[in-house]
């Protein structure tokens, strides 16, 4: 029984580790757990409700008087009343089309949110993979310069070496330390933002490589597929309609509002009761804005139109970017595959087919590779992840 709990423990925080280290896992994560968004939700909702108000008839008015009489002879009078306002009737379908309108737009601008957020988590994600992968390196790193220390340390204390020979190895061997401390720094303060975005939860994340981004071969056909899933151009195209909705419904306001009610007049000896029909003539009210409307049709067409043309050269950019780095990765990746190894090189040293000096320098020249290698893979992943939002 022990044994078999042992083997469900231990494929429990398998699962959860490999849950951990895919991106695309920490994406779905952060959107269930994401606290900006679980409030943007609640926002969405609470809009909704708000843009379902004022859609029907204005308030019925009851009005109530008791006149008393002078001279008294004349007795005393009663009035009542209860009138109710009517607009013109295409005015309450407009404000019904404009009400599903903005219920659109609260929905995008959750779905803004949601794109930003799991954009930054993207971002927080290539960013830790570069530094995993930077430590990993190190970590191989240190283990050759603690092995090199503690051969000089022997070859010194036996006179086979000098004191500047070993001190060489002891400054490796502390650079190497110092730049663990300093990367281990940052993958801490990455871990701690993608804790935040997860809710205040952690997610551990020790992930080295992750396969290459799928980039679209064909951008324009992509593109087309792409400016769909933008949800600020389609809240500019709803804001668009929204504008049409408006000159209409101002139209239909500019329209004379009817008015309709009942009136009972009750006097000593007589009463009268009957309906009131009314008309309410639109002369100063509602001057210009049909006129406003119309040039915010406008204005709103113009911003449309130059936010596609940004959205389209910005990821046009962004393509072409994540394109090229990607290409120079692989190819990269591809030419010092077979150079960097540390073995030979250490193995050289311990032959003494090369000094320490010589050691440190190409193990240099090993690293800088590596990470110049690293830095192409991130860079790649930065520009790929600004459009992989609209996947």
């Amino acid at each position: 029984m022990k044994t078999r709990g042992f083997i469900l423990v231990f494929f429990s925080a398998l699962t959860f580790s490999l849950t951990a280290q895919n991106v695309d896992d920490i994406l779905n994560l952060i959107e269930r757990n994401n606290t900006t968004l679980q409030a943007s939700r609640q926002m969405a909702e609470a809009e909704k409700i708000a843009n379902r108000t004022g859609l029907a008839p204005s308030n019925p008015a009851v009005d109530f008087a008791y006149l008393w009489g002078n001279p008294e002879a004349i007795g005393n009078r009663i009035s009542f009343s209860v009138k109710q306002e009517f607009d013109f009737p295409s005015a309450y379908v407009y404000r019904n089309d404009m009400s599903k309108l903005k219920n659109e737009q609260a929905e995008l601008n959750y779905e803004k949110t949601r794109q930003s957020i799991l954009l930054e988590t993207r971002l927080l994600c290539y960013e830790l993979l570069y530094h995993n992968a930077v430590h990993a390196e190190l970590e191989q790193r240190v283990q050759y310069a603690v092995k090199i220390v503690e051969a000089y340390k022997k070859s010194f204390d036996s006179g086979e070496s000098n004191i500047l020979e070993y001190n060489k190895a002891q400054l490796n061997l502390l650079n190497i330390s110092k730049e663990i401390e300093s990367n281990e720094a940052k993958r801490q303060l990455l871990l701690a933002k993608l804790a935040t975005l997860n809710g205040g939860k952690h997610v551990p994340f020790s992930a080295t490589d992750w396969p290459l981004d799928v980039i679209p071969v064909d951008f324009d056909e992509w593109y087309a597929q792409a400016e769909t899933k933008n949800p600020m151009l389609a809240w500019l195209s709803k804001e668009l309609e929204l504008a049409k909705k408006e000159v209409r419904l101002n139209t239909a306001n500019a329209a004379p509002k009817l008015n309709t009610g009942y009136n009972l007049d009750y006097a000593v000896g007589t009463q009268h009761q009957g309906i009131m029909v009314g008309i309410s003539l639109p002369l100063w009210q509602d001057v210009n804005k049909v006129k406003c409307a119309k040039a915010k049709t406008v204005a709103t067409e113009n911003v449309l139109l130059d936010s596609k043309l940004q959205f389209y050269n910005r990821l046009k950019y962004m393509h072409t970017k994540a394109t090229v780095l990607q290409k120079s990765f692989v190819d990269y990746r591809e030419k010092i595959r077979d150079v960097i190894n540390y073995e030979p090189l250490q193995n050289a040293l311990d032959k003494g087919e090369i000094s320490l000096i010589d050691y440190l320098m190409e193990c240099t020249i090993y690293y800088d590779s590596y990470i110049k290698m690293l830095q192409l893979r991130k860079d790649a992943g930065v520009a790929y992840a600004e459009f992989a939002v609209y996947q």
